[in-house]
């Protein structure tokens, strides 16, 4: 009897040894396969030219902000900057805006900053081609209400 209470309680540590080497093996894989090292916390600046003049530009881009639930936390017209901050808390937006010429053409400079771990799926709005699909595309939504 006592043979085989031995080798029951050898064949539970093993268990619990098994299940401790997966514990810790679950919790390191994702890890290593998460974002790159180069690509964690990478800003992403896209451009963008509008046939519009630099005041409709300015105003829209607050006008798409408080639609989508943002807010504007700083802005200077002079400067031509404004920063968002997306309710999420992880993403803030850095916009400048500059006129082109004297035809109404405004040239937009968006830089997305992203604080803290973000899935996967969020890799495809941390790219210039996810601004564009995304950002630039509801603010030519907003500046086609101007004229």
């Amino acid at each position: 009897m006592r043979q085989n209470k031995c080798e029951q309680s050898s064949g539970q540590s093993g268990i619990v040894k098994r299940a401790l080497i997966m514990l810790v093996a679950l919790s390191v894989v994702p890890l290593a396969f998460g974002t790159p090292e180069n690509e964690k916390n990478k800003d992403v600046a896209c451009t963008r030219v509008y046939q519009h003049t630099f005041d409709e530009v300015f105003q829209a881009i607050q006008e798409k902000s408080e639609r989508d639930g943002g807010f504007v936390t700083d802005k200077d017209k002079e400067k031509g900057t404004i920063t968002e901050e997306i309710a999420n808390g992880k993403e803030t937006y850095y916009f400048h805006v500059e006129p082109l010429n004297n035809k109404p053409e405004t040239l937009v400079t968006v830089v997305q900053k992203w604080r803290g771990y973000h899935a996967p799926f969020a890799k495809a709005y941390r790219s210039c081609d996810g601004l564009q699909q995304y950002y630039f595309r509801d603010l030519q939504k907003v500046l086609s209400t101007y004229r």
